[in-house]
């Protein structure tokens, strides 16, 4: 049935262990997976407790390279070498089936009654709505082939209004967004993105908090606090480590 209009793929260790058991392989799960969107037509996923769902536009070819590809990155790149089971490949019918999938693979933690990743990490919801920044691929798929898919919707699901931060924000929790919105445990990143996203923390912590403050609670020099804070930062990452403020604030 290679005339699809796309692939629901399951994807399982073979001793069932859970997928994403610490934050850090979860991190390590979206970062795999987001690599994989760069090249692959992958809409969605998002993993619930021991397998992961992912949604998948193009041929059974692609989809089964695809699943393989997924295998790897699980068993291999976060799981440190456990091997995966051959992967479920089901066929969608239609564009109500792919419409119906998509929310069913979105709301896996819900399904399954899995509260243990509250922040969504181990999912591919923060990139389609822009609050990690691994990769905006998925995001550009869903628009142009789940057209009736709103962000309003999108947020029902996450479980935020999207407002914006509020007044008062716990300078503490900026290392956690920085983070989160990298998609990595630290904040510390070396990289230009992760120097980028720590300024819009700290940008946003001058906000609600003078200098002095926002560097001995953020265990950063004042040197590095006025640094940060005269960088130019791109609106994508000020938006991704904003909205990962304001939801936890929220």
């Amino acid at each position: 049935m290679d005339t699809a209009v796309g692939w629901h793929l399951v994807v399982r260790l073979v001793d069932d262990r859970v997928l994403a058991a610490t934050p850090g392989e979860g991190a390590a799960l979206a970062r795999g997976v987001a690599r994989l969107a760069r090249d692959w037509p992958l809409l969605t996923w998002s993993a619930a407790d021991t397998h992961l769902h992912t949604l998948s536009l193009g041929s059974r070819v692609a989809a089964g390279e695809l699943a393989r590809r997924l295998g790897l990155r699980v068993g291999q790149g976060v799981k440190g070498g456990v091997r995966c089971e051959p992967a479920r490949i089901r066929p969608v019918r239609d564009q109500a089936h792919l419409r119906n999938a998509f929310w069913y693979v979105l709301r896996q933690a819900e399904h399954h009654g899995v509260g243990s990743d509250p922040w969504r990490v181990a999912s591919g919801l923060p990139d389609l709505l822009g609050l990690r920044l691994l990769e905006q691929h998925s995001a550009a798929r869903v628009r142009a082939h789940l057209p009736r898919v709103t962000r309003g919707r999108l947020l029902e699901v996450l479980g935020w209004s999207g407002e914006g931060p509020p007044e008062v924000v716990p300078v503490e929790v900026i290392p956690e967004a920085v983070a989160a919105a990298l998609g990595r445990v630290s904040w510390r990143s070396r990289t230009a993105l992760g120097e980028a996203a720590r300024a819009a923390g700290v940008q946003l912590a001058l906000r609600r908090a003078r200098p002095g403050e926002v560097a001995r609670r953020l265990g950063l020099s004042r040197t590095t606090v006025r640094r940060l804070a005269g960088l130019e930062v791109d609106a994508r990452v000020r938006r991704a480590v904003w909205g990962q403020v304001a939801w936890r604030c929220e």
